[in-house]
């Protein structure tokens, strides 16, 4: 999901494959939504990503990760919205301790996880106090640079991190499983189509952007999201025109000449948008 600050969704990167949610593609909310108590030893939601899974994805994001590129945690409630109130998440051990630890959740669903061990996190569960099938948990890549202050450089190194990252989190799954996930064709720069195109300018000449590709994921949705309707936010919201950015060629003073609205995110194939028709 391109949105403020430039955020990708992933979700769809880890489920495809079958290991995050295992058999919870078959699991079905329970008639109340309310937060539920439950004393002693906890089952794990099979809809929601497995623990050691999500601290795995964790030591690849904490690898690569640099001042270009942040990768969060998202729980996202019914409809793609936010997690409902009350919605608590801890970790349990399948060793036979009976330690609990806190996870943390802000407002907007995003996760702070504690700190494991490798060895610690094989043996985590991770548990929540809402109805089974009724929230899941996400993958969101965040591109950090703004358009107005992108470098050449900056750009490569962008490139080269979500490369690297989407490259190791393949390096999770079984052979058979990795062509599901979709590779980043790159840093992409959307802005609402009938904005006037960007280009690179630099002393001595510039180079026009070429939007070949087209989203309906660009916007601001904390106000869908709130209300859990995801699907009446993106009817209301301008498709946008999408450029994949290539560092080849620009000088090293060459700076980005965008409107405003122009936002920089990863451009996942099959994820984050399409080829314009246009």
């Amino acid at each position: 999901m391109m949105c403020c600050g430039a955020v990708l969704t992933l979700a769809a990167l880890v489920s495809a494959s079958g290991v995050a949610r295992a058999e919870g593609a078959e699991a079905k909310p329970e008639a109340s939504l309310a937060p539920v108590e439950v004393v002693g030893k906890r089952s794990p939601d099979p809809a929601v990503m497995p623990a050691k899974f999500i601290y795995k994805i964790d030591r690849i994001a904490q690898k690569h990760g640099n001042e270009t590129v942040r990768l969060d945690f998202k729980v996202v409630g019914k409809n793609g919205g936010r997690p409902a109130r009350g919605t608590k998440i801890e970790i349990e051990f399948d060793d036979g301790s009976e330690e609990v630890l806190d996870v943390g959740l802000d407002a907007k669903g995003l996760v702070r996880l504690p700190p494991l061990s490798v060895e610690r996190s094989e043996h985590a569960k991770l548990i929540t106090n809402q109805p089974k099938g009724s929230m899941g948990v996400g993958l969101e890549l965040d591109v950090l640079a703004k358009p107005a202050t992108l470098s050449p450089a900056v750009l490569q190194k962008t490139d080269q991190t979500l490369r690297a990252m989407v490259t190791d989190f393949k390096g999770l799954l079984p052979w058979a499983f990795r062509w599901l996930i979709p590779d980043v064709s790159g840093v992409a720069l959307c802005q609402p189509i009938g904005e006037p195109p960007g280009h690179w300018q630099w002393a001595n000449g510039s180079s026009r952007l070429l939007y070949l590709y087209e989203t309906d994921q660009f916007g601001d949705e904390d106000e869908a999201a709130e209300a859990g309707d995801k699907k009446a936010a993106k009817v209301e919201k301008p498709k946008s025109q999408c450029a994949i950015l290539s560092a080849r060629g620009l000088p090293e003073d060459a700076r980005l000449q965008v409107p405003a609205s122009a936002k920089l995110g990863p451009w996942i194939n099959g994820l984050t948008g399409r080829k314009s028709r246009s």
